[in-house]
């Protein structure tokens, strides 16, 4: 009859917006102990940090910090102001054996250098890029790297200055 086809429709839009509230319950609970994981590696790195003065441990520190999220290969690069590049100081993953002292050179009139770089020191920021949008690296060909690779890009920054930058993918 009409009421009962009524009743069934009503009935059916209440259990559908059960499970919906099921699954966003459970995708809450799932991001709520991926924070907590998160939470957890932070303090590990905050308290290896607070255990030193010794810059090299530190960015140890750090760089594994970085590599505990689930990235592969983490590098730290500082700005040279005589060069306008940042250069490699420390790795962690597969990286090239010349990383250290390698220079990632900036734009400027004379030269363009490498567009990610320039624009980390132009508006320091975090950004994130793939290599289906923005092309393929020396690097990422010796390495390589999928299309779908994701890589993150933070620079290190103090009172406006830009120190250098951690990058991981």
């Amino acid at each position: 009859s009409n009421a009962d086809f009524v009743l069934l429709t009503q009935l059916s839009r209440h259990a559908a917006l059960a499970i919906e509230n099921v699954r966003l319950l459970n995708q809450t609970q799932q991001h709520l102990r991926e924070l907590e994981l998160l939470k957890e590696k932070i303090s590990v790195v905050i308290r290896k940090m607070q255990q030193t003065s010794n810059l090299d441990e530190i960015l140890d520190a750090i760089l594994e910090g970085v590599q505990a999220l689930g990235y592969k290969r983490v590098r730290l690069y500082t700005y040279s102001e005589e060069k306008h590049a940042f250069v490699g100081w420390k790795a962690l993953g597969p990286n090239p054996p010349n990383f250290k002292g390698y220079e990632v050179r900036l734009s400027d009139e004379h030269y363009t250098g490498n567009p990610y770089a320039s624009e980390t020191y132009a508006s320091p920021k975090v950004r994130i890029y793939t290599l289906k949008k923005y092309g393929e690296t020396p690097w990422s060909k010796l390495l390589n790297k999928s299309k779908d690779t994701i890589w993150v890009v933070v620079p290190l920054v103090v009172g406006g200055i830009v120190y250098g930058q951690v990058t991981a993918d």
